[in-house]
């Protein structure tokens, strides 16, 4: 299992992706029209992945080519490989986590950080070297201060620190 099953370049990936949250939540009980979405999103490039929010829910859709889930804080989920082989569940798709670092809103202001990095350094570390093993895509988000200026950081220090020794042992530099 691999990210190029979907046929996608990384120019694809860079240009243009669908990413609907809430679907388990929110929109599956509206009988969405999933179809139309997916041509819609794929309207400037066919080759668009398309992730459809199930979060902890199963698949909702055959239009969804990323098995996404909102992890919130919550370590990633690294799903079986027998889930996305043919005839499995989620045939078809490939599996991305979405989880925040350090909160949804750090209540920052002034370059000041309220809230601290979920996990350790290490602990980061292990969870990208076990997506990286799970050919699993991670986003990650990094709360920011609202008011930018030269005069104080855009991202959480500890934030920032914590990515590079992650990048140093996944990426090696």
């Amino acid at each position: 299992m691999n990210l190029f099953r979907l046929k996608l370049k990384y120019t694809d990936l860079a240009t243009v992706a669908g990413y609907v949250d809430d679907c388990g939540w929110k929109v599956y009980q509206y009988d969405a029209p999933w179809e139309q979405l997916a041509k819609a999103i794929k309207a400037g490039n066919p080759h668009a992945p398309i992730g459809f929010s199930q979060n902890i829910f199963p698949n909702l859709t055959p239009f969804s080519d990323l098995v996404v889930s909102d992890g919130s804080g919550r370590i990633p989920e690294i799903q079986p490989d027998f889930l996305f082989e043919k005839g499995g569940q989620l045939e078809g798709q490939h599996p991305v986590s979405w989880f925040y670092m350090d909160g949804w809103s750090s209540r920052t202001g002034n370059g000041v950080f309220t809230a601290k990095p979920k996990f350790s350094a290490e602990q980061y570390i292990e969870i990208f070297k076990n997506a990286a093993k799970a050919k699993m895509l991670i986003t990650i988000n990094l709360a920011m201060t609202p008011d930018v200026t030269t005069e104080h950081p855009f991202f959480n220090p500890e934030c920032i620190e914590i990515m590079k020794k992650v990048r140093k042992v996944i990426k090696g530099y």
